[in-house]
């Protein structure tokens, strides 16, 4: 079965057919086509490989199943007629259905009322402590279900600037007529607390597919709110600013240049070719990669002041890992915040 839908609105159907092939001539046999439990009849047909037998193949037009997106029983009938002569039929059953129908039906009015705006709380000043959500409360006029619609202006995060996102917020029964939608401005993003204009609708939903949203008449002004991570306060290096994470490649990069400085030597500019520059590159990328090569094998590497990278099997022998020992002059160090070699952090009480 072949169902043709617009390609713009899928829910659509432009044209249906049937395509059956069957070992015989179309001219010396009979069809027979019956939809679900509707009565059999002898559809018109094209031969599409006229003179072909071996199989035959013809196209049904009239082979058209109700576009309910529901899956319907599709059985044909081939038997041979030449003369008063008939052959035994062969049968064949197979099930189809057209995409479902968008609803025709749209919710008739939306409103909305803005109840609380969303709050970050502090319990210290730069220290989240937890977040109050924005609450509106949206109201229709529809008798089926619905799916509640926002749209949010999005904060891009490659210039200053916002653009509109509809968002999905929530859904409602056939006998509910309002909805509390809380949260919302915590997807705007944050630009330092601003109130932005949030445009609220409804949808109708009917065998799983979505009519066209009724907005409001009017939008409602949400204020942002400043999502930090939930893992909750930030720590003193936050607040500090010397909590910083590091690429590989920014990484390597640093190294190469305290080397050049501990030496005295000028650092190039980036589009100036030195070999200098260009092992001390490599002598990091080298270091790293055979730290890595002998613990895959097994074996284990000591770094004074830092700590031992090692090589682990599981109790059944099966799975090895790795792990990392820090040592004492590290852990100490890192708890101090400073950095310490081991014979300082074993001299010190």
């Amino acid at each position: 079965m072949t169902i043709l839908t617009d390609p713009y609105r899928p829910d659509v159907i432009r044209d249906q057919y049937l395509m059956v092939w069957f070992n015989g001539n179309p001219n010396q046999c009979k069809i027979a086509l019956q939809i679900d439990d509707g009565a059999e009849f002898q559809p018109a047909f094209t031969w599409q490989n006229p003179s072909v037998t071996y199989p035959a193949v013809i196209k049904i037009d009239g082979a058209e199943i109700p576009g309910d997106g529901q899956s319907h029983l599709i059985k044909v009938s081939v038997w041979q007629a030449i003369g008063h002569s008939t052959s035994a039929r062969a049968t064949l059953s197979d099930f189809a259905k057209t995409p479902t129908v968008r609803p025709a039906t749209q919710p008739s009015w939306c409103g909305v009322t803005a109840i609380r705006q969303g709050k970050t709380l502090y319990s210290a000043p730069h220290v989240i402590s937890g977040h109050i959500s924005d609450l509106t409360r949206v109201e229709w006029r529809h008798t089926g279900a619905v799916r509640i619609m926002a749209k949010v202006p999005v904060a891009n995060e490659k210039t200053t600037g916002f653009h509109d996102s509809i968002i999905s917020v929530g859904y409602a029964d056939y006998d509910e007529t309002q909805f509390f939608a809380e949260g919302i401005g915590s997807n705007i993003g944050w630009r330092g607390g601003d109130f932005h204009n949030v445009l609220f609708g409804v949808a109708a939903i009917h065998g799983g597919q979505f009519g066209p949203i009724t907005w409001a008449n009017t939008p409602v002004k949400i204020k942002e709110v400043y999502q930090n991570p939930s893992i909750a306060p930030n720590s003193p290096d936050d607040i500090a600013g010397t909590a910083i994470a590091k690429a590989y490649s920014t990484f390597r990069e640093e190294v190469a240049m305290a080397l050049f400085a501990a030496n005295g030597w000028t650092y190039p500019n980036y589009w100036e070719t030195s070999p200098r520059r260009d092992t001390a590159r490599m002598a990091v990328d080298q270091l790293l990669l055979r730290i890595k090569d002998i613990i895959r094998k097994g074996g284990s590497v000591t770094l004074d002041d830092l700590g031992r990278f090692e090589a682990r099997w599981n109790p059944a022998r099966t799975v090895r890992s790795m792990a990392f020992v820090a040592s004492a002059g590290f852990i100490a160090g890192t708890r101090a915040g400073t950095l310490l070699t081991d014979q300082q952090a074993k001299a010190s009480p």
